[in-house]
């Protein structure tokens, strides 16, 4: 289980490298819709192919050789395209929730590149391991990743209330949790028992 896990978290990672790719791509071509096109027709073409192949390259890596074998999942393409599309929808509305915080009058070309800067930046707090939950890490890429477009005090002014914001929806869906555990334990508790 602790490995279909692991292989999960990999297929979000390289789902969301790629996904970041894919917009700092279409940013780059921002009025050529020719080029936007075929690079969006590449990305979805090929994910299938990144998500097998990373999932490949970690089964016969070191790391899993000391297990089974068998506990990574080996994953059609149709597999492989959904697992990819899905978890590059979750990057696109984590990213998109950072845009509110940007003030407006931003071109097409900037917000994607903000949005591709942002799912890079994430990626790499992920990444980096001793920073819980990427704290720092992901602040100080994206202010450096963007920092020809906004200037460096908005970006960070940013990029922090967008990680309070998140922190703060965390703490409330772990409290609703708590409340709807408890609601439904004590409705089972209170709940007389029939014996036939």
């Amino acid at each position: 289980k602790a490995l279909c896990s692991f292989s999960e978290q990999i297929i979000m990672l390289i789902s969301g490298l790629w996904f970041g790719c894919l917009l700092l791509a279409l940013a780059f071509f921002t009025g050529r819709i020719l080029q936007q096109t075929a690079a969006l027709i590449i990305w979805i073409l090929a994910l299938p192919w990144v998500v097998r192949c990373a999932l490949t390259l970690l089964r016969d890596g070191p790391l899993i050789r000391r297990f089974s074998q068998d506990a990574l999942p080996v994953l059609t393409s149709v597999t492989s395209l959904r697992l990819g599309l899905g978890h590059s929808v979750m990057w696109l509305a984590s990213a998109l929730s950072l845009l509110p915080l940007l003030s407006l009058g931003y071109t097409m070309e900037h917000v994607l590149f903000i949005m591709g800067a942002y799912v890079i930046s994430a990626l790499a707090g992920w990444v980096v391991i001793i920073a819980p939950a990427g704290i720092g890490v992901r602040e100080a890429v994206f202010t450096t990743l963007i920092a020809t477009i906004i200037p460096w005090e908005q970006a960070m002014i940013s990029i922090t209330w967008h990680r309070i914001l998140c922190v703060s929806v965390d703490i409330l869906f772990g409290i609703g949790c708590l409340l709807l555990f408890f609601t439904l334990r004590s409705r089972r508790h209170s709940s007389p028992t029939r014996h036939d």
